[in-house]
């Protein structure tokens, strides 16, 4: 497998905090934003391996499947795997509207 992680396909339009920890005390996340399908800053990408860049792509979390009010995409990382990924907030309202439903 030879993944060009370069490639303009590789950005989307959602911005993501970085995913890497900093080497500060107390191993805080790091607080930069990327557009990049690994979820990974300009400055911790470049640290990564190839290998572990891959990995990171290949297990990343997918994003949550419903459409908000103003008719875009949800862009939280999803909490609920299946056919149609949810985040928690999408999830619990499809709970509470197929309780409505059954009453």
């Amino acid at each position: 497998m030879n993944i060009d992680f370069e490639h303009p396909s590789m950005y989307g339009t959602v911005r993501h905090r970085c995913v890497c920890r900093t080497k500060a005390i107390g191993q805080e996340r790091c607080k930069r934003k990327s557009r990049h399908a690994t979820k990974t800053c300009w400055q911790h990408k470049a640290e990564l391996t190839y290998e572990e860049l891959v990995n990171l792509y290949l297990n990343r979390i997918p994003q949550c499947t419903s459409i908000t009010r103003k008719g875009s995409r949800c862009s939280r990382d999803s909490r609920f795997a299946g056919d149609a990924p949810k985040c928690t907030q999408h999830h619990n309202m499809t709970l509470y509207l197929e309780e409505e439903e059954a009453e």
